[in-house]
């Protein structure tokens, strides 16, 4: 049975999905193999009836968590081994203090 409602939420899932797709893609010049996954995704069958769409709605953000943990991971600068080291061992490299006691 066509619901017009199911169908014009599937057509704006898909659009903002596209959007996602590039928004997150640019960022590490990917755009194009994500607007490729984004548009595959759209292909499927249009869901009928509300369950189906909000099964399609929970695959669409399962796609765009994936994106954008790829955008995060690439955001994230490679940490220089040095300045690891030296923030990692900041409280034993201080001179221990001394006060003078009588034995």
């Amino acid at each position: 049975m066509f619901d017009p409602w199911v169908d014009r939420e599937w057509k704006d899932l898909c659009y903002r999905l596209d959007i996602c797709a590039q928004h997150h893609g640019s960022k590490i010049d990917r755009a194009e193999e994500f607007l490729e996954a984004s548009r595959h995704f759209a292909q499927r069958t249009p869901p009928q009836r509300y369950p189906e769409l909000l099964d399609a709605v929970r695959g669409a953000a399962e796609l765009a968590k994936s994106w954008q943990r790829y955008a995060e991971a690439a955001d994230r600068e490679p940490a220089d081994p040095v300045e690891e080291a030296l923030e990692e061992t900041y409280p034993a490299s201080d001179a221990p203090t001394w006060t003078a006691t009588e034995i």
